[in-house]
C-alpha cells in the first residue's frame, strides 16, 4: 500500500520525527518553522538596510512605541537624489514594479494552475496572495513616491495579514523539485514577513521601504525571468527552481545584507538535513517536478499520455473548441469509461503534487457529483470541474522531457484558428 506523504513512520527517525503531529494538509510544517528559527532569531537581532550594512537594532524604545507611535517623516524622493546609488535603487525598483504590474495583469487575464483552484482553502489562498501581494507592491512603491504614512502602513499591514499566510500555504505545493523549491520559497517568506514589520518597527525608514519592495518583488521576477528564458529559447533556465534562485539573488544583497545569499544556501541544506530527521523515508514524495502549463502528468493511471493527440481526436468530432479541451481532459482523466470514479480524481490531484490530496479529492468529487450518484459524468466535469481544462484551452499544455524540464519547442497552443 503506497504511504501517504503525511502518514508517520514510527519505526524510523529521531524522537521529534515520532512525537510531532503531522497535518495531512501541511506534512512539512515542523521542517518549514525549524529550518527557518535561526534565521528569525538573526533578524529580530539585526536589521540589514540597502546599502547593505549589517546594524543591531535599537529596542530601547519598546515595542510599542516603535509600532504605533507617529513616524518621524522622510523626504523619501530627495533621499534618492542625494546620491547616483540611491538614484539607481529607486530606477530599478520602478522597473521591478512595472514589470509586477505585467505579471499581475498576466495573472488576472489567464487562469492559473489548476491546482490553486482546487479546494476552498486554496481558492481563499490564491485570492488572498492576489490582492494582499498587490496591496504590498503597489502600495508600497506609491507610499514611497507620495511619502505618505498612511498608504506604507497599509501595504505592509496587508502583506503581514494576507501575503504571508497565503504565500505560506501555497509554498506547500509549487512548481520544480519541491526539495529545492520548498526551502526556498520558506526562506522568502520568513524575511518578506521581517521586511513587512520593519517598515513599523523602523518606523518607515529608506532603507526599510526599500527593503520591503525589492522584497515583495522577487515573486514576480521568477515569472519574468521564466519567460525571458523560454523566449531566447534557453531549455535549463526553464527549470523553476533555476529561475527562483536567480530571482531571489538579484534582490537579495539589498534586502538582506551582502550574507543574504549565504543565508540562502544556509537555509537550503537546513531544511533537508530537518527533512531527513523528521520525516524520514519522504523525500521520494518531495522530488514532484511540474511545470506551470503541465495539467496532466506525462503517465496518468500506469499510462503514457499525449494531451495533444487526444484533443486532436476531439476536433474532428467537436466543432466547439473549448468543448473539444473539455472532452479531451475528460476521457484522460475517464479512460475507457463514461464517467469519472473518486480515485482517479485523487490521482490527478496526487500528481500535482498536492500533499492533501485525498482529503480534497473527496471535497472536489462531492461538489462536482449533482445527482450523488457517486461518479461524474461529463457535463458534471464541465461545470463544475472546469479549472482542470479551462487553463489549458486559454494557456495550453506543455511537454517535459526525461529531465524534468520544458521543451520550448513542444509547448503547445492549443487553440485551432
Amino acid at each position: 500500500m503506497k504511504r501517504s506523504f503525511g502518514e508517520k513512520d514510527h519505526r524510523h527517525g529521531c524522537f521529534l520525527a515520532r512525537i510531532l503531529p503531522r497535518p495531512h494538509s501541511w506534512p512539512t510544517i515542523w521542517v518549514d518553522f525549524f529550518s527557518n528559527v535561526p534565521f528569525l532569531a538573526l533578524w529580530s537581532t539585526y536589521v540589514f538596510d540597502y546599502e547593505c550594512i549589517c546594524k543591531r537594532r535599537d529596542w530601547s524604545e519598546g515595542l510599542v512605541t516603535r509600532l504605533f507611535s507617529p513616524w518621524p517623516g522622510t523626504d523619501y524622493m530627495g533621499i534618492v537624489r542625494e546620491s547616483r546609488f540611491n538614484t539607481s535603487i529607486f530606477i530599478i525598483w520602478t522597473l521591478q514594479v512595472l514589470a509586477t504590474i505585467g505579471v499581475v495583469h498576466f495573472h488576472l487575464s489567464r487562469p492559473h494552475h489548476p491546482k490553486f483552484y482546487v479546494g476552498r482553502r486554496n481558492r481563499i489562498a490564491i485570492v488572498c496572495h492576489i490582492v494582499g501581494g498587490s496591496m504590498a507592491d503597489f502600495g508600497g512603491y506609491l507610499g514611497f513616491v507620495l511619502g505618505s504614512e498612511g498608504l506604507l502602513r497599509v501595504s505592509s499591514f496587508a502583506g503581514v495579514m494576507l501575503h504571508i499566510p497565503s504565500a505560506l500555504w501555497q509554498s506547500r505545493n509549487l512548481h520544480g523539485r519541491r526539495e529545492v523549491m520548498q526551502p526556498l520559497y520558506y526562506f522568502l517568506d520568513s524575511f518578506l514577513l521581517v521586511k513587512y514589520l520593519d517598515v513599523w518597527f523602523e518606523q518607515g525608514s529608506f532603507a526599510s521601504v526599500i527593503a520591503m519592495g525589492y522584497a515583495v518583488n522577487m515573486f514576480a521576477l521568477v515569472r519574468v525571468y521564466f519567460r525571458l528564458f523560454l523566449s531566447l529559447g534557453l531549455e535549463y533556465g526553464t527549470s523553476y527552481d533555476l529561475v527562483l534562485i536567480l530571482a531571489v539573488i538579484t534582490n537579495l544583497p539589498i534586502v538582506l545584507g551582502p550574507m543574504g545569499c549565504l543565508q540562502l544556501v544556509a537555509s537550503l541544506f537546513i531544511w533537508n538535513i530537518l527533512l531527513n530527521i523528521l520525516l524520514p523515508g519522504s523525500r521520494s514524495l518531495l522530488q514532484v517536478n511540474r511545470t506551470v502549463a503541465d495539467v496532466f502528468p506525462n503517465t496518468f493511471k500506469g499510462k503514457p499520455i499525449n494531451f495533444a493527440q487526444e484533443l486532436q481526436k476531439c476536433l474532428k468530432t467537436c466543432e466547439d473548441e473549448r468543448v473539444a479541451v473539455a472532452t479531451a481532459a475528460f476521457h484522460i482523466i475517464a479512460g475507457d469509461n463514461d464517467t469519472i470514479e473518486l480515485d482517479e480524481v485523487e490521482e490527478l490531484l496526487s500528481g500535482w503534487g498536492l500533499p492533501d490530496a485525498a482529503a480534497v479529492a473527496g471535497q472536489v468529487f462531492n461538489d462536482a457529483d449533482e445527482n450523488n450518484d457517486n461518479v461524474i459524468d461529463f457535463h458534471e466535469f464541465q461545470r463544475n470541474l472546469w479549472f482542470v481544462w479551462e487553463r489549458i484551452h486559454v494557456v495550453g499544455e506543455a511537454e517535459v522531457n526525461q529531465d524534468g524540464y520544458v521543451r520550448p519547442t513542444k509547448v503547445q497552443n492549443l487553440k485551432v484558428d
